[in-house]
């Protein structure tokens, strides 16, 4: 509601650190860049990605990409800088180690930084009928003997991907669907979509893989329909788990931890206002008790 409807902007105020080159953000950039530069040039001159000269090439670009990094963004020393380019270092060759594991040949590559979307976004229908447009990338597309499968990586942690969160997360969790139906909608010449996976391919993640085949997703569908009907209700309640206010820019508009109660504990009031009227039963909370509980059995 903040960032979509009202459109507020945290304030741009970058912040020196003496022990840290590169923000999560610029540095999670920089590995997908790589990744993508990597795979490309395997797929452009036929390097096997087990074979020690796909690792060399992706070092190789690593080393590139570091030093346009560097020139637009100076690290704070060079001893910060040599330990950062260890670590990413060491990321790269977890990727590389990561897909000659699980076998991926570079003829099955379909592509790189799919484009769904783009400057017409594509149109995805939704049960009941209307549709939403969606516009965005995939890491990577490739073919298998069961159909289409969509990747997507991440340089993070695994943290809310495991059994307990389900398909969707609570509804958090909705770029495996989405990319699964927009790539069909945009891309009806390739074979359906068979599965969407998300891959740890770093030292930090341990080359985890998280898949949801096409029956985990299925449903997906009726899940963004709950959503939409609650935005176009106009009804945006907060979240009913606090966890979820950590990280977020506006965590000081709705008032999130910055009163502490007798014991200490960190106060939420619209958190708290929420799970009451999930508990009473209210109509209009309703349907983010039917999200939170939406595919959360598998």
């Amino acid at each position: 509601f903040y960032s979509r409807v009202l459109k507020v902007r945290k304030p741009d105020d970058p912040e020196f650190d003496l022990e840290r080159w590169l923000p999560a953000a610029e540095r999670g950039g920089l590995l997908h860049d790589v990744f993508q530069d990597a795979v490309d040039a395997a797929v452009a001159d036929a390097l096997r990605f087990d074979s020690s000269a796909f690792q060399d090439r992706a070092l190789e670009l690593l080393e590139d990409r570091a030093r346009r990094a560097r020139i637009d963004l100076p690290p704070p020393s060079e001893a910060v800088f040599r330990a950062e380019m260890a670590s990413l270092r060491a990321d790269v060759r977890s990727f590389c180690t990561q897909l000659a594991t699980e076998g991926l040949t570079p003829e099955a590559v379909i592509a790189t930084e799919m484009v769904l979307g783009g400057a017409t976004p594509v149109a995805v229908e939704l049960p009941g009928g209307g549709a939403i447009r969606l516009a965005g990338r995939a890491d990577r597309v490739d073919r298998t003997a069961d159909g289409t499968r969509v990747v997507d990586y991440k340089t993070g942690s695994t943290w809310g991907h495991g059994a307990k969160e389900g398909t969707y997360n609570g509804g958090r969790r909705l770029q495996h669907v989405l990319y699964a139906r927009a790539l069909e909608a945009q891309r009806p010449d390739l074979e359906p979509v068979a599965g969407v996976e998300y891959h740890f391919p770093t030292v930090r993640g341990e080359n985890a893989v998280h898949a949801y085949d096409a029956a985990r997703l299925a449903d997906g569908l009726e899940l963004v329909r709950e959503l939409a009907d609650l935005a176009a209700a106009g009804r945006f309640p907060a979240t009913d788990d606090p966890s979820d206010c950590r990280f977020c820019d506006y965590a000081a508009v709705c008032r999130f931890g910055r009163a502490r109660g007798e014991k200490g504990e960190e106060s939420a009031p619209r958190v708290e206002w929420t799970r009451g009227r999930m508990a009473d039963g209210a109509e209009p909370v309703q349907p983010l008790r039917r999200v939170r509980t939406h595919g959360a059995d598998r």
